[in-house]
């Protein structure tokens, strides 16, 4: 788990795959980039037999604590 005055994201890993799970409103911006992948309410499973999409995990992370910083009162 990720953290910054709030939880950012988690990873969690599996026997088949890296779960990576951003929230729910994080991941709606790249709605089109994710439709590959199988995703949860706001997980997105990243399977071990394909490389992973670290631009794009990168992308998420950066919008989750954007998202975060401008959102939440606890930032003030």
């Amino acid at each position: 788990m990720f953290e910054e005055k709030r939880i950012l994201f988690a990873f969690a890993a599996f026997k088949a795959h890296l779960n990576f799970m951003p929230t729910p409103a994080a991941m709606k911006p790249f709605k089109k980039e994710l439709a590959t992948y199988t995703t949860g309410k706001g997980s997105i499973q990243f399977p071990y037999d394909k490389p992973l999409p670290k631009a794009l995990i990168r992308k998420i992370a950066a919008f989750r604590f954007k998202e975060l910083k401008e959102k939440d009162a606890k930032w003030m």
